[in-house]
């Protein structure tokens, strides 16, 4: 939806941020509505470190086994990559 938000970590944070898919799967699991986790945006802007100040960044995206099933459906991860 674009909404830009502006979050602060104390400085020895550690973020883990979760994709659509996991956004997805997390929500459909939730039964007391308690926690709605928002997957991070596809654009990511942060402010430049400080002289003398460093921050890791390390990515990876893992997509589930391509005969693996979709929920509630019988159609394969696969078969919807490629649909």
């Amino acid at each position: 939806d674009k909404t830009e938000v502006n979050v602060v970590f104390d400085e020895d944070s550690l973020v883990i941020m979760l994709g659509q898919a996991m956004e997805n799967v997390v929500v459909s699991r939730l039964r007391d509505g308690s926690f709605r986790p928002r997957a991070a945006p596809h654009a990511l802007r942060m402010k430049p470190t400080a002289t003398g100040e460093a921050r890791l960044w390390y990515g990876r995206m893992v997509l589930p086994p391509s005969t693996a099933l979709v929920d509630n459906s019988n159609q394969t991860y696969s078969e919807a990559r490629d649909a």
